[in-house]
């Protein structure tokens, strides 16, 4: 039977969306490549992404501008679909009828993150020993869906650092504490020289209006200082309510002099090592009040994150996507423990009435307690809805117990 041959770019999404193609259908496909060239191919409709493009680099060396190309693994398919949006297709898998595409077009583009990811996945590789790809094709389920979990740890710190009430901020300047078991010092009064600084005027000290404030280092936090300062600038001109004086406060983050040090963090003034070593070389701490917005625009970071290949070629983070069930604690279960067996294949028995599972449970040499099933034909070992329910608690299992499974023949004596 020849192939037939499906249309190609007629524009009408109705034959490649609603219709079903056609057992053994051919269709010519146009491929445009990352070098700019727009190659012509003509391929089964059941063949997959991976198959199409081994097929279009083989043209593609037929063409000019081969040499611009990159290995074929760097690359992934991409359309338009029905609803206008750029369609991404990681999972090579696919065939091309199961795309649903709107008119026969693809285009090979190298997916964003792409050079990281590898120059990262080389890294890795020769920090082990081995190229990583060989780890990953070795994963079993359960260390992808462990693979998987890391994966969104990594994708809620993330976002947890781009949400703006986090103080995101310390992760570009940690501020420098002492722990709490740190000697405090022994004398907790001490004079704090404060600059009033503009959001526009960040380095130098000069045009800013100098402070002094004496201060209780082991009760003042960077905030009460803020407020300190506001008070004495503004409260000689006119008395000013503490809501406002709060609102002001909350525009001005503490820096100190000279460092890339901010005091942003609502612990004492006495945990900060800045201050401590003043203490000790007895001179006076040095700080700025810098405008917060200022200091945001400055030491603003970007907490991008791409999802790797693996992640975009199963299309998304679901639980589904590896079937994973709730994850629970088996100290928190107290039911009663019981196995349930579905059925048995492979008996070569002859000569046997019936067929029984005998379960026990052992705890190194010794036999915890044992349960035998129903017994059953064994033309036919299924036990449907069966249950072998155990006396005793599912937290009373002790660590490393094992069961053992054992397949038992039962002979009717005739009379």
């Amino acid at each position: 039977m020849t192939p037939t041959p499906l249309p190609s770019g007629s524009g009408s999404g109705e034959v490649w969306h609603n219709e079903p193609a056609t057992l053994g259908g051919v269709i010519n496909m146009d491929l445009l490549m990352p070098n700019g060239l727009l190659i012509p191919v003509n391929c089964p409709t059941d063949r997959t992404l991976a198959a199409l493009k081994v097929d279009l680099f083989v043209e593609a060396k037929k063409y000019p501008l081969y040499d611009r190309l990159l290995a074929p693994t760097d690359y992934i398919f991409y359309t338009v679909a029905l609803s206008g949006e750029k369609e991404e297709f990681y999972d090579e898998s696919r065939t091309i009828d199961s795309l649903r595409l709107f008119v026969p077009v693809l285009r090979l583009v190298e997916p964003e993150g792409n050079r990281e990811e590898k120059q990262l996945a080389h890294d890795i590789g020769v920090a082990i020993g081995h190229p990583l790809s060989e780890v990953e094709h070795g994963l079993n389920s359960e260390t992808e869906a462990a693979r998987l979990q890391l994966y969104r740890i990594v994708e809620s710190s993330v976002k947890e650092r781009r949400n703006p009430e986090t103080n995101a901020d310390m992760y570009a300047f940690p501020e420098d504490l002492t722990s709490d078991s740190y000697p405090l010092p022994s004398t907790s009064d001490c004079l704090i020289a404060v600059w009033m600084k503009s959001a526009h005027n960040v380095g130098a000290k000069e045009g800013g209006q100098k402070m002094t404030i004496k201060c209780d280092l082991k009760t003042t936090t960077p905030d009460d200082l803020l407020r300190l300062a506001l008070k004495g600038r503004y409260q000689r001109a006119h008395p000013v309510s503490a809501d406002l004086m709060q609102q002001c406060s909350s525009q001005y983050v503490l820096k100190a002099v000279g460092l890339r040090l901010y005091l942003t963090n609502a612990v004492p003034l006495c945990r900060f090592r800045y201050i401590r070593s003043c203490l000790e070389k007895k001179t006076t701490p040095l700080l700025m009040m810098m405008s917060r917005e200022a200091v945001l625009k400055e030491t603003a970071v970007t907490w991008e994150l791409i999802p790797p290949s693996w992640i975009r070629a199963r299309g998304g983070t679901q639980d589904d996507e590896f079937n994973l069930p709730q994850a629970s604690s088996l100290w928190k279960n107290q039911d009663m423990f019981k196995v349930r067996i579905h059925s048995a294949s492979h008996i070569n028995v002859t000569d046997v009435d019936l067929i029984y599972v005998k379960a026990a449970i052992f705890h190194g040499p010794d036999m915890i307690i044992s349960r035998d099933s129903k017994k059953v034909t064994p033309s036919n070992p299924r036990w449907s809805d069966s249950w072998i329910e155990y006396d005793f608690f599912v937290p009373d299992i002790p660590p490393s117990a094992q069961i053992c499974f054992s397949v038992v023949s039962v002979k009717i004596r005739k009379t």
